[in-house]
């Protein structure tokens, strides 16, 4: 075999121009596109922590808190620093200048500012593949190799957000630039860079810490190419060059890091051990090396076949058997780490996520450049069969791309759902509720959250209705053996009522779909609210036969109940407002059609805590109007309103 030279030949410059600015555009026009999915709502609750940490960042908080790596927060702080700079300088000479305490911006604009910073890390992403092709292969391989990363859905998905997770891909494929220029150049000053952009990386998100193995390998193939044996690699000067460089990127990234290396410092050491696996925060107190999920071996294989497609797998393996073919040492360098990442991944990990698959796509895009133009070589028919195998990759995976950009512009599912709920659950209802669900707020609504930890049984206690989030339950559902919530969602199923549900066409972090259940049977029939206008009555009972109770009788209420010589009253079920159950007790049997609750009344009576009651539910089940806002510690009485 005869080995491929390592490099394509000499460039000018202006090389290429044109093709970066093309796929680059088209890049920065998919990842922009929909960006403000869900707002004024923040949908992807790791954007909250994000957001807090940047804006303390910004107003010269530095100290990180956390586990986390900090340094994309830290740009966003920086950008949200230049941002109020320019918005205040433009104030200052067109208008009245704003308060130092006041922010500049409201919340949606911070959040678009961060989003926008991830959707440039991805564009600029496409623009350095592209530049690494031309380094380590043709015009042609490196043109395929930016097309298929520009349009590949899961990377046009995940820079949307407000994550880390599209920037680390952003520095780690500088690191891999530098890697190429490292091989090429051969001079202290490039291994330095080289380990700089891998600190830089790894302090973005912590699983690029394992792009520390291109280092070496790059380091291998520089001794190698310089006619040296490999044991001389050890000692050479440009090694420890590239740890300090290392350090310094570390350090750059987050200078706590060192300042804190107590806390810290055990973190880094054990990431390698514990990528992912749960939660880091738990990974931390115990490190386990046992656990072997077969089905992380389809899933890794299913996440990258859905994000580069077919087209991106078939070329990614003519191109991987063209640089084996060739011996082509600098990319062989290059792809050494995604056997490492995917076997650590796929072994010491509980499940192959399909974040977890970003880190390896700049890879499969250039193998699947690779391929490509190996197929451009060979004359003619070869041009021919790389223009329809990109015209297929246009098809293939453009589709989707364009089909999930339209669902981040249109209306978010979740702001349909909360609609539905506010039209149809009565006022004063409490609704249990996943994460990343509708943005219902206990204004109106009683809300629980975390009720699939404790059981169906005490979830009817505690609410009448459930709203899940396909995210959640597919999570779950997908390893029941780890979350025991999963026998929660199985009891929905079988034992509540399904009210409603709300599809879209895509499942993700944007359009999951919504399911709404009524726990108990006498909230299964949801009526429609109409505007209520009260009727004459026949007179007034004393508030003095009404009892209120509170939360902790709420298991021995008797909806329908009738009176008798062991029970000589009927209870009613009041809609739970937050934080409390309220029980109206009618002494009598007496069945009212209204009830009028005031507050500020007796020190007898019950004190609720918040909230705001506007129905009864009694024994036909049908809901009768209550009116008055209840404020924190209110005291309540009540009036009955006989029948006419």
């Amino acid at each position: 075999m005869v080995e491929s030279p390592p490099m394509s030949p000499a460039r000018k410059p202006s090389d290429g121009v044109w093709e970066i600015a093309a796929v680059g555009t088209v890049a920065l026009i998919m990842r922009l596109w929909g960006i403000g999915f869900g707002l004024p709502e923040g949908y992807h609750q790791d954007e909250a922590y994000t957001m807090m940490m940047a804006a303390d960042f910004s107003r010269g908080a530095l100290k990180p808190e956390g586990i986390y790596p900090p340094f994309f927060q830290y740009i966003l702080g920086l950008v949200f620093f230049l941002a109020e700079g320019i918005a205040g300088a433009v104030s200052a000479i067109l208008g009245p200048v704003r308060p130092v305490a006041v922010p500049v911006f409201g919340h949606e604009t911070y959040l678009l500012l961060a989003r926008a910073t991830s959707a440039a890390a991805g564009a600029g992403t496409v623009v350095i593949v592209y530049r690494l092709g031309r380094r380590l292969m043709d015009r042609a391989g490196a043109g395929a190799a930016a097309l298929l990363l520009a349009l590949s859905p899961l990377h046009v998905r995940d820079s949307h957000f407000a994550m880390p997770d599209t920037t680390m891909v952003f520095w780690s494929a500088l690191f891999l630039l530098a890697a190429a220029a490292a091989m090429e150049k051969r001079s202290g000053w490039s291994y330095t860079v080289m380990g700089f952009l891998l600190g830089l990386s790894t302090q973005t998100k912590y699983n690029a810490v394992f792009m520390y193995v291109v280092a070496l390998a790059a380091h291998a193939v520089a001794v190698r190419e310089e006619g040296l044996a490999i044991r001389h690699a050890l000692w050479d000067r440009r090694l420890l060059l590239l740890h300090a460089g290392l350090a310094a990127g570390l350090f750059a990234g987050s200078p706590y890091l060192f300042l804190e290396w107590r806390r810290l410092g055990p973190i880094m050491l054990t990431v390698p051990l514990v990528l992912m696996r749960g939660s880091l925060r738990e990974s931390a107190e115990t490190v386990e090396l046992t656990y072997i999920n077969p089905e992380n071996w389809r899933a890794g294989f299913e996440n990258t076949l859905a994000a580069m497609g077919w087209t991106g797998i078939v070329a990614g393996a003519i191109g991987v058997g063209w640089v084996l073919w060739t011996r082509n040492r600098r990319l062989l360098a290059i792809f050494s780490f995604v056997p490492v990442y995917f076997v650590i991944v796929a072994v010491a990990v509980r499940y192959f996520r399909i974040r977890d698959t970003l880190p390896l796509l700049p890879f499969v895009a250039l193998a699947a450049g690779a391929g490509a133009g190996t197929l451009a070589r060979r004359g003619r028919i070869g041009w021919a069969a790389y223009g329809i195998l990109l015209m297929v990759a246009v098809f293939e995976l453009g589709r989707p791309t364009l089909l999930m950009d339209y669902l981040f512009w249109q209306r978010d599912n979740r702001q349909v759902a909360a609609d539905w709920i506010r039209r149809n659950l009565p006022t004063g209802a409490t609704i249990g509720f996943d994460r990343y669900n509708p943005p219902v707020t206990g204004e109106l609504y009683g809300i629980e959250k975390n009720l699939a930890d404790v059981g169906l049984d005490e979830a009817r206690k505690r609410a009448e209705y459930y709203v899940t989030s396909s995210y959640w339950y597919m999570r779950y559902m997908f390893a029941p053996e780890r979350h025991p919530e999963s026998r929660f969602y199985r009891d929905l199923e079988s034992k509540a009522v399904l009210l409603k549900t709300f599809d879209m066409p895509a499942v993700g972090w944007t359009n999951p779909k919504i399911r709404i259940y009524a726990l108990r049977s006498a909230q299964a029939a949801v009526p429609r609210r109409d505007p209520w206008v009260p009727r004459p009555s026949g007179g007034v009972q004393n508030a003095s036969d009404v009892v209120f109770l509170d939360g902790s009788a709420y298991e021995t209420s008797n909806l329908g109940g009738r009176a008798g010589p062991d029970r000589p009253f009927e209870r009613v079920l009041v809609s739970r407002v937050p934080l409390e159950s309220v029980l109206i007790i009618l002494r009598n049997g007496e069945r009212p059609n209204a009830v009028r609750i005031e507050s500020g009344l007796t020190r007898e009576r019950l004190a609720l805590r918040s909230g705001e009651v506007r129905h009864v539910f009694v024994r036909p089940r049908a809901p009768l109007p209550v009116w008055g806002a209840l404020r924190d510690g209110d005291l309540l009485s009540a009036e009955f309103l006989r029948k006419p």
